[in-house]
């Protein structure tokens, strides 16, 4: 069984609203006459969460909302850079892991940089789904997907994938969020994989990322700041004596290093060949250790981020974000909360009816488009991988969906 929400409790018009949607990448609730200051902001939170309190499903005011999904927010820190263009290119192992690591690094200056990433997003419902896409300067499109497939515990399946490069990242993505007293720290934590051809063998290669958090501080006391305050590593599977280790601090400082062992007899990592370090909102340079030469080699102000697209409105699924949260991102951009809040609720207290009536059928719900795999490849959440057969029936049942998606005025009360 999987989860449906048909109901649209509000008469749309879905063309003249599609306008509303470029405002929401620079929508701030503190920004914008909505009522939302910095102490509301304190308020809301000492009113409702405790200490150590889990604030994944923290009943956020509409006012503190930052307009999108969460999954529209995920997709947008994983964005395709030019980076990907060289390592397609790159034939040197070393290097081709560096460029690997350069471009992780760049999806985090998004997060950091982003002040929208400041407030927190709509918490996806089960079965929520999300389809964007990036066109790349050569002309070919990287695809994303995207399915919460838990609830509790949150749990995100998303990939990317560009099929004329055959480059694929797959990820799987679990969330907690800890009120701290005088900061909030979000958790993530799952297993990423990106995959593509060596372009002189054409052999496949796997480069696996575990460890990433994120932490904001100062809610209470000081400027809101999100960054990241762990240590993540990166893997190939075929090229094991490589690995690349990043240490992340103070928000955005960054330092790390490529590891290389001298001859497949070495046991450890003897060999430093890179090491770099910087800033995420600045400059993060690299050196080269057997030149002794450093460089810039991420600067923020110069990377270049392709331009999403998404599906117009009328063209989406119940079950798509824009389409689930649509009237509540329209009591939020309109400064009409009484109507956001109703419409938040409706949607929460949908999906709250329908887990009861599972538990009672003894059903138990499925994801769609993802399928949970055997084995976690790190063993700390389940993994999913794509199902392309689910996307296909996805489409065959879209428009009997769409024909279902009017409900009763009174369904609101």
């Amino acid at each position: 069984m999987s989860e449906v929400n048909n109901e649209v409790p509000r008469k749309r018009n879905l063309i003249e609203e599609e306008s509303l949607y470029p405002k929401v990448e620079e929508f701030n609730p503190l920004l914008k006459n909505t009522g939302a200051t910095p102490t509301s902001l304190i308020v809301a939170i000492l009113k409702n969460a405790r200490i150590g309190q889990d604030l994944t499903s923290f009943d956020t005011p509409t006012n503190l909302l930052s307009g999108r999904s969460c999954l529209e927010k995920l997709g947008d820190a994983y964005k395709p850079t030019e980076t990907l263009f060289e390592l397609f290119k790159e034939t040197d192992s070393e290097k081709r892991m560096l460029l690997v690591i350069k471009h992780i690094l760049e999806n985090f200056t998004t997060f950091v940089a982003n002040s929208v990433s400041h407030y927190k997003p709509f918490n996806p419902i089960l079965g929520e789904q999300l389809f964007m896409h990036w066109e790349a300067p050569d002309g070919s499109i990287f695809k994303f997907v995207a399915e919460q497939v838990s609830h509790h515990p949150p749990i995100s399946a998303l990939v990317i994938e560009n099929e004329k490069h055959k480059f694929k990242s797959n990820i799987t993505l679990g969330s907690k969020i800890t009120f701290k007293g005088n900061s909030v720290e979000a958790t993530f934590r799952g297993y990423r994989c990106i995959s593509l051809p060596h372009p002189t063998t054409g052999e496949m290669e796997h480069y696996e990322l575990d460890g990433d958090s994120t932490t904001g501080t100062g809610i209470i006391i000081g400027s809101a700041r999100f960054g990241f305050t762990s240590t993540m590593t990166v893997k190939c599977r075929e090229h094991p004596e490589l690995i690349g280790t990043v240490k992340f601090s103070d928000v955005s400082k960054v330092k790390g290093k490529l590891k290389a062992k001298s001859s497949e007899k070495s046991k450890k990592f003897d060999k430093k060949p890179y090491r770099f370090t910087g800033d995420l909102l600045k400059t993060i340079t690299l050196e080269d250790t057997a030149q002794k030469k450093k460089t810039p080699w991420i600067v923020m102000a110069n990377i270049n981020h392709f331009q999403k697209k998404m599906p117009q409105l009328i063209e989406m699924g119940p079950l798509e974000s824009r389409i689930v949260w649509h009237d509540v991102f329209y009591g939020i951009v309109k400064n009409d909360q009484d109507l956001a809040t109703k419409h938040k609720h409706y949607v929460e207290n949908k999906q709250r009816a329908k887990r009861k009536e599972r538990k009672e059928k003894g059903e138990t719900w499925t994801p769609l488009m993802f399928n949970q795999q055997s084995e976690s490849p790190n063993g700390i959440l389940p993994y999913f991988e794509i199902n392309e057969v689910g996307i296909k029936k996805l489409n065959e049942i879209k428009d009997k969906q769409k024909e279902e998606m009017d409900v009763d005025e009174d369904d609101l009360d």
